[in-house]
């Protein structure tokens, strides 16, 4: 029997770049209705690519279905929207302009470069990084006792393979 440590745990969708929009916002409806503050709640977008441009499509797209889920569910708590407008505009002041924000309507996705795992701002402020599969276990497993859900959002030829990967990380459960 595997034992789960206590404490906090950060969960994460990881998607191939042949991804359905459709998916994309069953995901978005996700991150509005849980507003990320679960331990199973998706805090950021792994993308199974090294291509900046594939990253960017995806972003964009993600930050599409997201603003129409924002829309269909409700925005989030007027103090929260200003806490995550304040952090974001910090962000976009202290960065090297590395990190690409895309913000409206309550909702942002910030395209970055690197492949860290890491808490997002919470309330519907989702982060996306590329980490193509080769890379799963040498970026999450360090990570290991902090992880907790993935969702995979892939073709049925992939799953099994990145099922794999990402439990010889250290998922504890792996999810649509």
């Amino acid at each position: 029997t595997k034992i789960i440590p206590w404490g906090h745990k950060l969960s994460f969708a990881y998607v191939t770049p042949d991804v359905h929009d459709e998916e994309l916002y069953e995901l978005a409806i996700h991150v509005c209705e849980t507003n990320q503050v679960f331990c199973s709640s998706c805090q950021g977008i792994f993308v199974d690519t090294n291509d900046q441009n594939v990253l960017e499509s995806i972003g964009v797209r993600f930050f599409e279905q997201l603003k129409k889920a924002n829309s269909f569910k409700g925005k989030t708590d007027m103090a929260m929207r200003g806490r995550n407008t304040i952090m974001l505009y910090k962000d976009m002041l202290e960065k090297d302009n590395q990190d690409r924000i895309l913000n409206a309507e309550g909702v942002s996705v910030t395209i970055k470069p690197d492949k860290e795992l890491e808490l997002s701002y919470l309330f519907r402020n989702v982060w996306i990084k590329a980490l193509p599969r080769t890379e799963i276990i040498l970026s999450l497993k360090k990570h290991k006792n902090h992880l907790q859900t993935c969702g995979l959002f892939c073709a049925e030829k992939d799953r099994e393979e990145l099922v794999t990967l990402l439990a010889k990380a250290g998922i504890v459960r792996i999810t649509g």
